[in-house]
């Protein structure tokens, strides 16, 4: 009778562990596949952003820029303060092609996060500029976004001192 007992014991056991591991499997499941979707950019979201368009939440890629860039850092420029004529423009032209219709702003000439992003025409506000052996950059504020993602340093092919008017 007792073995009987046991028996009944070690399945009802064995069922139940059986039970939390499903479980466990399903709450990762479902846990993967919100993580996927939470990575598209919004631009296949909504279409009311244009393309390019990135969440800055989730994980994206670092673009690569179609112009060279300052091999080594450590021989970049030291950023200045711009000075009293800081109106210009983001430029998502290069060589007379529209290959940035988004402009990215970066937390550094290394760019290794973007910070910041507006489209291709946007007004900005220069607050420094930084001299470097081959790519200069300048940071910019976004004067039309709310506070938080509105600043960033931006190449200086990417930036224009003169209005677009297309």
């Amino acid at each position: 009778m007792s073995l009987t007992k046991s028996m009944k014991r070690s399945h009802l056991v064995f069922g139940l562990v059986g039970l939390v591991i499903l479980g466990l499997v399903g709450v990762a499941a479902l846990g993967i596949a919100a993580e996927e979707n939470s990575g598209v950019p919004a631009s296949s979201e909504s279409s009311s952003q244009p393309e390019g368009w990135l969440d800055l939440n989730s994980d994206y890629v670092i673009p690569d820029l179609p112009f060279p860039t300052n091999p080594d850092p450590d021989e970049c420029g030291i950023p200045q303060p711009w000075g009293s004529d800081s109106k210009a423009w983001l430029n998502g032209y290069y060589k007379g092609e529209l290959i940035q219709p988004v402009v990215y702003l970066y937390d550094g000439h290394g760019r290794n996060e973007i910070v910041a992003q507006a489209i291709h025409g946007t007004e900005v506000e220069i607050l420094m500029f930084q001299a470097n052996p081959v790519l200069d950059y300048y940071l910019v504020e976004v004067t039309t976004q709310e506070d938080g993602q509105n600043q960033g340093w931006v190449p200086a092919p990417f930036l224009s001192r003169d209005p677009f008017t297309s």
